[in-house]
């Protein structure tokens, strides 16, 4: 069996296959670009709060602004196959990108809460709409796992990066220097969606093995596993969100803790490269019970140890194991699902919960957010549930 470099390096000695690379490349570094903000969460929400002087529930919606606008993009386009074909997965990304840019700029001139609220949804749904087409790209031509995964090392790179200049942007620029510049850094996603395919068809594969049949009607057993990925990052979300205001009530100060979270990121990345290594050498349930496991541990963790001392291991194995988890994932829904609009919808579950998460978790803080913490353990155990049980409906309705 071919290991993931050897397949890189005969993709490139293949003219057909070159291409597909280069497709996947350029939807990972759209996807990248596009979800900057939600890879620097934690930050981004206590920056805001410290430069608008905004309260924990405030920064809570204004996570449920960004991430409800991207989840909202991503349904749109899920829900529309028909026109999304006529004009076609670049049009139609490209487009997501003019609306991010556009949101960012609004934001920058927002004078009140309410219309940085609106400018902060506005520019979430263009980025949602760009994701919709990510992900439709890294659902085609087989591997799904791996391509995904890919995308989670390079987006937390990203946000690992980024999370070490926010602080300091936003202390020398303000929140508006900080939106012009994430709208700047947007404007080269228009170089991206160039290698997109003009249509919405699935990217040609380069064995049997990887035709991946898609359809645009979503299945009983889809519907079931796209409601696991909600609840999923719904419970882990509220955490992510609320990392650095945890480490901070722990007894962190705020820069120190802020900084390690790139730490945190770098973690995921790990977990990303596992995740891509294994990629399809295995069925993707044994690899989702590792991730679902590492991440039950480490949210136990969170709820027993307070100590600021173990705040980055503990936010170490949480990342490691959310990366692990969300590629296999993604496999299991698109093996309960083969359309193309479960694949969107997947991103939209993983925005849309990492939205719902934090504005629900902002208003059960405690001095130990522990509740928090509880309420996210129930949602994953709930997810993992509703995942099986998709898997389970899917297999009998296949045998019939």
């Amino acid at each position: 069996m071919k290991g993931p470099y050897s397949q890189v390096l005969s993709a490139l000695n293949d003219g057909q296959n070159r291409n597909k690379l280069l497709t996947i490349a350029s939807a990972v570094l759209l996807g990248a670009l596009s979800v900057l903000v939600v890879n620097t969460l934690p930050v981004f929400l206590t920056v805001l709060g410290r430069t608008l002087s905004l309260s924990e529930a405030q920064a809570g919606y204004i996570a449920l602004a960004d991430m409800g606008g991207i989840a909202f993009g991503t349904i749109c386009c899920a829900m529309l196959p028909s026109l999304i074909a006529r004009i076609g997965w670049r049009r139609v990304a490209m487009a997501g990108v003019s609306l991010l840019i556009v949101g960012n700029i609004l934001a920058s001139q927002a004078n009140s809460y309410p219309s940085l609220i609106a400018a902060r949804t506005l520019a979430g749904t263009g980025a949602g709409i760009s994701m919709a087409m990510v992900y439709a790209v890294l659902a085609s031509g087989g591997h799904e796992a791996r391509n995904l995964a890919m995308f989670n090392v390079i987006q937390l790179g990203s946000g690992a990066i980024g999370m070490q200049f926010l602080g300091a942007i936003a202390s020398g620029w303000g929140a508006k220097g900080l939106f012009l510049l994430i709208a700047g850094i947007s404007v080269l996603g228009y170089l991206f969606c160039l290698s997109l395919p003009r249509g919405a068809r699935p990217l040609p594969a380069s064995s049997p093995e990887d035709v991946f049949p898609h359809t645009d009607r979503i299945s009983g057993p889809g519907w079931l596993a796209i409601a696991s990925a909600l609840l999923y990052f719904a419970g882990a979300g509220a955490i992510f969100g609320f990392l650095a205001y945890m480490g901070i009530a722990w007894g962190g100060e705020p820069a120190t803790v802020e900084s390690s979270l790139s730490i945190v990121l770098l973690a995921g990345m790990a977990g990303g490269v596992v995740a891509a290594l294994v990629g399809s050498r295995l069925h993707f349930l044994r690899p989702l019970y590792v991730g679902y496991a590492i991440l039950f541990i480490s949210i136990v963790l969170f709820i027993t140890i307070k100590p600021v001392g173990q705040f980055v291991l503990i936010g170490s194995l949480f990342g490691f194991g959310w990366n692990i988890l969300t590629p296999f994932q993604f496999a299991a829904v698109t093996h309960a699902d083969s359309s193309n609009s479960a694949a969107m919808l997947v991103n939209a579950c993983t925005l849309g919960g990492i939205a719902i998460g934090p504005a629900i978790a902002g208003n059960f803080v405690t001095v130990d957010y522990a509740l928090i913490n509880i309420g996210s353990i129930c949602a994953c155990v709930a997810s993992l549930i509703l995942l099986l049980a998709a898997l389970k409906w899917h297999t009998e309705r296949a045998a019939a």
